[in-house]
């Protein structure tokens, strides 16, 4: 099978979604046989290549055509039937299959570019639909962020030939507002990202160790990742329970910067806030296996990379676990209600008297981590593609 994987404009200030598409494409590129499967791998953008390069994979640069995607659009709103042998003559895409007799594309984020493909079978990606969970926060409602995600999602799910999300949450709500084929929607859980610390075994006295007084939160600067909810529990811990722990987090600003700085001297915590701008894989480290804990109290999920990160290290995590049905992972986290803040100062207050319960959590988290199963992974990715074969096979 000839296979065109198909990144985004991606790099390390991009966050998670930089994370899941180098990780896939590694663990593809390692564990598919070269005698089954000819890998092919494409960009749009010559920084994102160079980036890649960097990763050992060796992508091919497409380029963008600005005309084909001024027609595109138009047709989009538009139909207009007359269109539509133009767009394709001059689609760079079209070239491009053709050119390495591509089988089947798989894009490795939800990528604008799927709705320029015609003729080929695609693979999609869905990471959330928390734009229709949470149409209230800036990033979803500025420059029609919201009728994008729609646009994109009804133009490229529903002809898929499969959509692959990480929890059963995504499923039910892709078949629920987009009317996708539950048969088509794979669930192939966060396993990887390039933070994760490697081992094949572990020591548990090796991570359960005394904390640091800090909080850690990794994760580009969005309203919607809820820092504010972290400072307002700092002030209560402060001002009633005469607990002073410290706050440190990092990421790439998104706007929401001043508003955290700004919040914090309001609250009279600002010399319990550290922000530690962009850090890079190393840098990240250290900071997971000394911090008190990790805090995600985000809105957007159900899976996000950071508390994967934080069990490979020994980090206790404190998360918003989006009625999460593992098992095995709720019993590795501390779980909070992020329409109280109470529930997070309750978890630091229990956690620093029950130094034991902590451990135990750790010790949970590195169990969870090491029982990630990549076999199976890899073998459910085989299956979407034999099943895209058999198929194939049925025309020339």
């Amino acid at each position: 099978m000839k296979l065109g994987i198909f990144f985004s404009e991606t790099n390390e200030h991009t966050g998670g979604g930089f994370q899941y598409e180098i990780s896939i494409a590694k663990f593809l590129l390692k564990k598919l046989e070269k005698k089954n499967y000819n890998l092919k791998f494409y960009c749009t953008d010559e920084r994102t290549k160079k980036i890649l390069k960097r990763f050992n994979i060796y992508a091919f640069n497409i380029g963008k055509n600005k005309l084909f995607n001024f027609f595109f659009k138009i047709n989009l709103f538009y139909n207009l039937n007359f269109l539509k042998g133009f767009t394709s003559y001059i689609s760079p895409y079209e070239k491009f299959i053709n050119k390495d007799n591509l089988d089947l594309i798989y894009f490795l984020s939800p990528n604008h570019h799927a709705m320029y493909i015609d003729k080929c079978n695609f693979i999609s990606t869905c990471w959330d639909i928390c734009h229709r969970d949470n149409v209230e926060f800036p990033e979803i409602r500025k420059n029609y962020s919201f009728e994008l995600r729609e646009i994109l999602f009804f133009s490229t799910y529903l002809k898929s030939h499969s959509i692959i999300c990480d929890s059963e949450l995504t499923k039910k709500n892709l078949s629920k507002w987009y009317g996708v084929d539950n048969k088509r929607i794979k669930i192939i859980p966060l396993f990887r990202s390039l933070n994760q610390k490697k081992f094949k075994n572990f020591n548990i006295k090796q991570y359960v160790k005394n904390k640091k007084n800090y909080l850690f939160y990794p994760g580009q600067l969005w309203s919607h990742k809820n820092h504010i909810y972290v400072l307002d529990a700092l002030e209560l811990l402060k001002n009633k329970y005469k607990i002073k722990i410290n706050f440190y987090f990092c990421g790439s600003d998104k706007g929401n910067l001043e508003h955290i700085n700004n919040h914090a001297k309001k609250l009279n915590i600002q010399d319990q806030i550290k922000y530690l701008g962009f850090l890079n894989n190393k840098q990240i480290k250290n900071y997971y296996e000394n911090a008190f804990a990790l805090v995600m109290p985000t809105y957007f999920g159900p899976s996000n990379y950071p508390p994967l990160e934080a069990f490979s290290y020994g980090c206790p995590v404190i998360y918003n676990l989006f009625g999460s049905e593992n098992t095995n992972f709720k019993k590795a986290v501390w779980k909070i209600d992020i329409k109280n803040i109470l529930s997070l100062v309750k978890i630091i207050i229990y956690m620093k008297k029950n130094r034991n319960k902590v451990n135990d959590k750790i010790k949970n988290g590195l169990k969870y981590h090491s029982k990630i199963n990549e076999k199976k992974i890899i073998n459910d990715y085989k299956k979407i593609f034999k099943d895209f074969s058999n198929i194939k096979n049925k025309w020339k």
